[in-house]
Parts: structure tokens; C-alpha cells; sequence
């Protein structure tokens, strides 16, 4: 090893070790909103003093918490999460599955009729789950949605919340799909959802072209923008 390669060595083993840090910040979010929204289902159905609090309830979490990043929105968000990605504890490594222990994984947040029972969304911006509203198979991902692990592993909890606003579950499995091919930044995807991607490619006589366009126009996601996101930021207690 000569000095020259010794440079390039140690900037490769700083860039790693950076990256590999801020992955696991980043799955340690994600689990930790989904976690979030696993008590909070439960509580919902089983807690003793649920009737206590009815729809007050994440405001009261919030208020007593007081814990940055778990606003009454974030809460909100943090419970769709967890109805949306049920699989997500068979994608954490052993260090995560230890937090896993008396959360009940198999909770489906049902009514008698088939109905959800969550009856707040992130400010009416996410697609609105009532009694009586809208069925549960509104979070059941089609087989060829992408696996859970390759999402957690890939894509950001600001990533999530953009892909709950959409009601669709095909159309939001295409939006996983693409955000993991071609690596989407959080802002390249609310640019290619606002921009009706998913309804163009129906309308599309050429579908190859217009995903061969949509490819060139990316702009991917790095690591260095998953440590700016603004839900890391609070995860971590940062300004």
C-alpha cells in the first residue's frame, strides 16, 4: 500500500462508516414511529381506561409526552404507519427486534363489520379512516409491492408519510416500486406523484418512453439527504 492508496482507504472507510450511521438513525426512526403506532392501535382497542380519553387521546399523548417529533400530527402519522406496514418487525435486524416484546403484531384494528376504528388522519391530508368509511383493504399491498425490508432499508419515515396520502393501494405500491428503482429523493417524489406519473403511464400509448423520460429527470436521494430530513432532525433532538 502505497500513500496514494492509503488517501483513498481512509476517505472510503470515513464515507462507509458515515453512511452505514446514518442508515441505522434512519431505521431506528422508522421503527420507532412504527412501534409508536403499535401501542397506539392497542391502547385504542384494549387500554383500560381508553373511554377515558376517546378523541382526545393524541392530544393528551402529546401534551404529556412532550417529546419532539411526536406531535399530535406525527402521532396521527405514526398510527397509519403501523396499519400500513404490518410486516415491518420481519424486517429489523436482532438490535431492533429486542424493543419488539409485549407489542401485540398480529392487532388488525378492525371493527365487527370489516371497518377500521382509527378516526384521525394527518389533518384531513391523508386518506380519511373512519368506522364506516373506507374498508380495511385500503393498506393491503399487492404481491408485487416491494418487500417491507427493502422499504425500511431504502426509503426515509418522510417517504412513508407522502406514500399514506395515497388511498390506492396500487398506486401506492407503483410509487414504492419507483422510489426504490430509481432511488427518489422525498422531494422527486411529491414532484412525480404531483405530477400524475401513475395516471399518465395509464393513459400512455408508450409507457417505456415515459418511464425512460421520468428517469432522466431524477433527482436520487443520498445519504447526506436522509440526515436533512426534518424528521431525523427531531428524532435526534437537533435544531
Amino acid at each position: 500500500m502505497n500513500f496514494d492508496q492509503l488517501i483513498t482507504n481512509l476517505r472510503e472507510l470515513d464515507r462507509s462508516l458515515k453512511e452505514r450511521a446514518i442508515r441505522v438513525v434512519n431505521v431506528g426512526l422508522s421503527t420507532r414511529n412504527w412501534l409508536v403506532g403499535a401501542y397506539l392501535v392497542e391502547f385504542e382497542q384494549n387500554g383500560e381506561d381508553r373511554a377515558t380519553y376517546g378523541e382526545s387521546l393524541l392530544s393528551n399523548i402529546a401534551k404529556k409526552l412532550s417529546v419532539r417529533g411526536l406531535s399530535v400530527r406525527n402521532l396521527e402519522a405514526c398510527r397509519l404507519f403501523y396499519l400500513a406496514y404490518p410486516e415491518i418487525p420481519q424486517s429489523l435486524t436482532a438490535d431492533f427486534t429486542l424493543l419488539l416484546p409485549g407489542i401485540p403484531q398480529s392487532t388488525t384494528a378492525e371493527s365487527e363489520n370489516g371497518n377500521l376504528l382509527i378516526s384521525h388522519t394527518l389533518s384531513g391530508k391523508l386518506p380519511k379512516i373512519g368506522k364506516g368509511q373506507i374498508p380495511n383493504d385500503i393498506f393491503r399491498r399487492p404481491d408485487f409491492a416491494p418487500p417491507v425490508v427493502t422499504l425500511v432499508q431504502k426509503l426515509t419515515f418522510t417517504h412513508f408519510v407522502e406514500l399514506l396520502r395515497i388511498s390506492d393501494p396500487l398506486q401506492r405500491a407503483f410509487y414504492e416500486i419507483e422510489c426504490v428503482k430509481g432511488g427518489w429523493s422525498v422531494r422527486e417524489l411529491k414532484r412525480q406523484i404531483g405530477s400524475l406519473l401513475f395516471e399518465r403511464l395509464g393513459l400512455s400509448t408508450d409507457k417505456e418512453k415515459l418511464l425512460r423520460l421520468t428517469a432522466a429527470e431524477v433527482t436520487p436521494s443520498l445519504p447526506a439527504d436522509i440526515i436533512k430530513d426534518p424528521y431525523i432532525f427531531e428524532f435526534l433532538g437537533l435544531k
